[in-house]
């Protein structure tokens, strides 16, 4: 049984696996791009109140103070999202250097390679999911 990749040489027990072949394991999630970010929002609500100036009537009062509170509560939205996102790009750089370390690592390449197979996908899936949260911003 031959594995597919870089490397042409037969597999030699069923848990001998190739690097390339973890990775193509990987499935990959697809998900629509996100048209109201809240820097859109901003702009919106920004809008809304030009919209209501004067603010001769109590309707036009209202809608101005909803908006005001609207576009404070997506300020801080946007804080906290960003100061997640300053984290999760912590943590996928510290996942990063790890496997790094063990694709250097050659005593144990069977652990390695485990532990390489394990850690990927993790890093993927934060990455992908910090580019949605970042998306939104």
């Amino acid at each position: 049984m031959a594995a597919s990749g870089s490397h042409n040489r037969p597999l030699s027990k069923p848990h001998d696996v190739r690097w390339s072949d973890c990775f193509a394991l990987q499935t990959v999630s697809h998900y629509p791009e996100r048209t109201l970010t809240l820097s859109r929002q901003s702009d919106l609500l920004a809008d809304l109140i030009r919209i209501t100036f004067p603010a001769d009537t109590p309707t036009k009062l209202s809608v101005q103070e909803l908006a005001y509170q609207l576009d404070a509560l997506r300020s801080d939205a946007q804080i906290i999202a960003q100061e997640g996102c300053a984290d999760l790009l912590r943590v996928s750089a510290g996942l990063g250097s790890v496997l790094k370390l063990l694709d250097y690592d050659s005593d144990d390449v069977e652990d390695s390679h485990g532990l390489h197979c394990l850690l990927m996908p993790l890093k993927r899936q934060l990455d992908a999911a910090l580019n949605r949260v970042q998306g939104l911003l």
